[in-house]
């Protein structure tokens, strides 16, 4: 039997899934057939020695995936195609949360993308068989010749001249073949589900020993092999071990933003194994975590007047803040309008108008990268790019954007005066197998002050102020030229460079430029904390995780408003 028929869902159970399947019946759990994507369960009811892998399907040979990609890209040059790609991936996931509910899905999909005589066009699916794969490279094809003849009509009719068939509108890249994993120590995938719980609730019963501190915990992993492939003759295979494992406490069992939560540093979304949560450190962290919010409880409560003050956020805080400011409007395709009716445009934009420009203080200098540590880490995006590392905001001035072979051109007289050569920052991502390739901004890491600079040190000279913390992601306008912070995140009144109250009933809002502008230093190295959330973005909404590492920031001013 081939392994395409062996490992289709159609096919029934492999043996090891069988039996881990029957000894999930046996111990009274309803489980799922191997037709089904998903199945959840309860860990502690599950028999010792059963693996998360036990219970998935058997993974493809990733010989099946490549077969299937190049099997697409030979079918769309047979149909004329100017330029082809396909993304083909199998994932699988692994959650539970401190409740001890189980879920396990799994998933296989693909997504081809064809242009020709200038027209796209974009085609998914998610049946794992050859003739599946063909018929959408034949079919997005089809659409494309469409596509492309609406755009030369329209010219025409414009007055101008056609568009060169021949010559694609992205940056040209060079073939790239190979195979790449994420390095991991131990499989989560391969860790028992009891052996998963136990760790859960050693984390929850650290946080619990310091009652009335309360901890909860969640476990989340993601594993996935992706292959690309082009017309162009790149061949590569990914393999991605990916974490979303958290830790935090909060005082007592309520629930909700009125009582402050403090998440434990290990908190960070990240690229890697069992390893990174069965760090005996992370025990350290609760306990740290379970200090701070009783602390944090036990000041008096107030609110501010509204007015202007001037802020200190924490790390987390600050990354959060970058991101959906900066960082969003990094990305090329919002620069160039490409999102102007769906997640909307950025205020960087021209971009020849705005690169080399001042758009934040001196103190502000940026860097991105999809290198690991990052739940972003490739060794190739998905244009087949291999990602550049590398400032975007140099000292506050603004050196470069997150590109793709699609977006890179529009910057390239920028590339020439500076003699470099025109290339994509590597930035191309499809969430899913089967979603569009958008641009994505990629980790970024704001760099710390060199001098010993704490948070206490940040608010010394804070007459009477604000400390933001916990890493709320703020809310912005379609252009991010503005933002606002409301209840998702902790508010610490300063009095005198000294925090004084916990306070309830208070938001803030900015203007992007002149709040970045006024960054007047940064925290150093211990200050540094990472974020990460999820943000949508295309049509369809399709959501990404981005994550930050930032230092804790103090800027001029701030607008505090009242929520009562």
């Amino acid at each position: 039997m081939s392994n395409a028929m062996r490992h289709d869902p159609s096919n029934g159970l492999t043996r090891r899934a069988f039996l881990a399947k029957t000894s999930l019946a046996a111990a009274g759990l309803a489980v799922g057939t191997r037709h089904l994507s998903a199945m959840t369960l309860d860990a502690r009811r599950v028999l010792a020695g059963i693996t998360p892998a036990m219970c998935l399907s058997e993974p493809r040979d990733p010989a099946v995936l490549r077969h299937l990609a190049t099997q697409a890209m030979d079918a769309a040059t047979k149909a004329g195609a100017t330029y082809a790609d396909i993304r083909v991936a199998e994932r699988q996931y692994f959650v539970m949360n401190d409740q001890f509910g189980t879920e396990l899905e799994e998933g296989f999909s693909y997504g081809v993308r064809v242009l020709i005589d200038g027209g796209w066009a974009f085609v998914h699916g998610t049946v794992p068989t050859a003739d599946a794969v063909v018929a959408a490279a034949r079919g997005a094809v089809a659409q494309a010749r469409q596509n492309a003849a609406i755009v030369h009509a329209t010219l025409s009719k414009s007055g101008h001249s056609s568009i060169q068939p021949d010559v694609p509108p992205f940056v040209p890249a060079p073939a790239v073949t190979g195979e790449w994993s994420i390095p991991i120590t131990v499989d989560p995938f391969a860790v028992p589900i009891q052996d998963q719980m136990a760790l859960l609730v050693g984390w929850n019963g650290t946080g619990h020993r310091h009652w009335p501190a309360y901890a909860f915990s969640v476990l989340v992993w993601r594993r996935e092999t992706r292959v690309f492939a082009s017309s162009t003759g790149s061949l590569v295979t990914q393999h991605f071990t990916r974490s979303r494992s958290e830790q935090y406490v909060r005082p007592g069992r309520k629930s909700g933003w009125s009582e402050p939560w403090v998440m434990t540093q290990s908190s960070v979304p990240r690229s890697g194994g069992y390893e990174l949560v069965a760090d005996p450190a992370i025990y350290d962290q609760i306990t740290m975590a379970a200090d701070e919010t009783l602390g944090y409880a036990a000041l008096p409560m107030g609110i501010l007047d509204v007015g202007r003050y001037p802020v200190v956020f924490d790390g987390a805080m600050m990354g959060a803040a970058l991101y959906t400011n900066l960082g969003l409007a990094l990305e090329m395709d919002r620069v160039l309008g490409e999102e102007a009716d769906s997640a909307g445009t950025s205020l960087l934009a021209p971009p020849m108008d705005v690169l080399g420009t001042a758009i934040a203080s001196p103190v502000l200098t940026v860097t991105a990268d999809r290198a690991l540590p990052s739940y972003a880490c490739v060794k190739w995006d998905d244009d087949g790019v291999v990602p550049r590392s590398g400032p975007v905001i140099s000292a506050g001035t603004l050196v470069d954007y997150q590109t793709s072979l699609t977006t890179a051109p529009a910057l390239a007289p920028w590339y020439q005066r500076h003699g470099q050569a025109m290339t994509s920052f590597g930035s191309a991502v499809a969430t899913e197998a089967d979603h569009p390739v958008q641009v994505r901004c990629g980790h970024l890491t704001v760099a710390p002050a060199q001098t010993a600079t704490s948070i206490d040190d940040l608010i010394r000279d804070m007459s009477h102020g604000l400390l933001i913390r916990s890493g709320g992601r703020p809310a912005t306008d379609q252009q991010l030229s503005s933002s606002s912070l409301y209840d998702n995140a902790m508010y610490f009144e300063v009095s005198r460079g000294r925090v004084v109250k916990r306070l309830m009933g208070n938001g803030v809002q900015w203007s992007t430029r002149p709040f970045w502008k006024g960054l007047t230093a940064v925290g150093d190295a211990t200050t540094m904390r990472g974020w990460g959330d999820d943000v949508a973005k295309g049509q369809p909404w399709h959501q990404t995780l981005y994550t930050t590492s930032a230092p804790a920031g103090h800027f001029k001013a701030i607008d505090v408003v009242s929520l009562q």
